[in-house]
């Protein structure tokens, strides 16, 4: 009978090894959905034109507004009643004028604190006071609106989808390292964590931008409280609300990327802000209805790459421990051979995908390899944004990113 210190090291060993055994499978899950995106739909039928009320919030976004009006209603394709609100949130330059001058219907709220889902909810109670659109598109103030957004999502929320959200692409790939990185983890996350679970039937998380919600789900939506990740917690609540979102890779929306570090961290502590309240939020209600992929959405942006990325170590360290037969802490379950198996089965299947999607958007090209390495840099700027968010995700101020293209 073990006693004492060897019964510590036994017995916390095996917690470590059940606590990564946890953590494989949900990875797993990630990749082997994931694997989904290598199977394209079939071409939607061609579906009833839709009415769209488009918002485009704006917190002084005087330099890129009137881009994204102009090619909001050049996307029209004549078939789609639209409508272009901006809606101005306690703007101190000339936002509001830019956005007139394009063509938008302006919404200024002025009072309190810049907040994208309290200018939402704002600009709901106003526009539904004088318009009953169909849906609701939700445009960034430094998007561009790809042509045949509004047909390609006519068809989709025609199939009974209460939101559906687009493909969206890197407006500037080629500014910098960082918004090529971006250009590639757009991909990977319009296919393997869109296009894969809309493949098997499940509820595709919404995005910030780029996607539509019909009218009478976007009126419940708007009606909650200030948050930083509206996207998620306006997931979370359809989810809970028993309906059904979908994925439209032909509906398109080009969103500037930052191409400076500084300007990056910036933002994804504010995502990762959000990500953390609307988690804390929502998390413990999609468990307790038993919506296990719904939750698995919600933190697949982190979950999925962090046990990618312990797994690649662990592999590293168990392949030592097999060749040179000496034991490497917190791996010893690895180096069994059906375990290591399985570890190199997740490992390659996650890499190979992902390099496939990556080949089919035509995203590797002869500066592949420095691209690749960026969007690895990338990922590791990763840990101190999401450390950052993590302790201060109580701060919901809506900060401006520079704009540079």
């Amino acid at each position: 009978m073990l006693k004492g210190w060897d019964a510590q090291l036994f017995y916390s060993g095996i917690v470590v090894d059940c606590l990564e055994l946890a953590l494989f499978f949900i990875g797993l899950y990630y990749v082997a959905a994931a694997a989904f995106s290598l199977f394209p739909r079939r071409a939607e039928k061609e579906g009833k034109p839709m009415s769209f009320a488009v918002i485009i919030p704006a917190h002084n976004e005087e330099s890129v507004i009137s881009g994204a009006v102009k090619s909001a209603y050049d996307a029209a394709d004549g078939k789609s009643e639209i409508r272009i609100y901006a809606v101005c949130d306690n703007c101190a330059d000339k936002t509001a004028e830019a956005a007139a001058r394009a063509g938008a219907r302006v919404i200024t709220r002025a009072g309190g604190k810049p907040n994208k889902a309290l200018a939402l909810k704002y600009a709901a109670e106003r526009i539904f006071e004088e318009y009953e659109p169909d849906c609701v598109a939700l445009i960034d103030a430094d998007n561009l609106v790809g042509k045949g957004f509004y047909g390609e999502m006519s068809r989709a929320l025609g199939r009974g989808f209460a939101a559906v959200q687009g493909r969206i692409e890197t407006k500037n790939p080629n500014k910098s390292w960082l918004t090529a990185a971006y250009s590639l983890w757009g991909s990977l996350e319009n296919r393997m964590g869109r296009l894969a679970p809309s493949n098997i039937g499940l509820n595709v998380k919404l995005s910030g931008t780029g996607c539509c919600v019909r009218s009478e789900a976007f009126k419940e939506l708007a009606s909650g409280d200030e948050c930083l990740a509206e996207d998620l917690e306006y997931t979370a609540r359809l989810a809970l609300m028993g309906e059904k979102t979908g994925y439209s890779s032909g509906a398109v929306v080009y969103d500037e990327k930052p191409s400076k570090l500084g300007s990056s961290l910036l933002q994804r502590v504010r995502w990762a802000r959000g990500i953390v309240s609307a988690q804390g939020k929502y998390g413990g209600k999609l468990l307790r209805k038993g919506k296990i992929f719904d939750w698995l959405s919600l933190y697949g942006d982190f979950l999925g790459i962090f046990a990618y990325a312990v797994f690649s170590v662990i592999s590293v360290f168990a392949s030592r421990g097999i060749f040179s037969g000496e034991s490497v802490p917190l791996c010893g379950l690895w180096t069994k051979v059906p375990c290591f198996t399985a570890l190199e089965i997740y490992l390659g299947l996650g890499l190979l995908t992902a390099l496939i999607n990556l080949a089919v958007d035509k995203k590797l090209d002869r500066f592949a390899p420095f691209k690749l390495a960026g969007l690895l840099l990338y990922a590791a700027t990763w840990i101190p944004a999401g450390i950052i968010g993590l302790v201060s995700h109580h701060k919901k101020e809506w900060y401006h990113t520079e704009h540079e293209s």
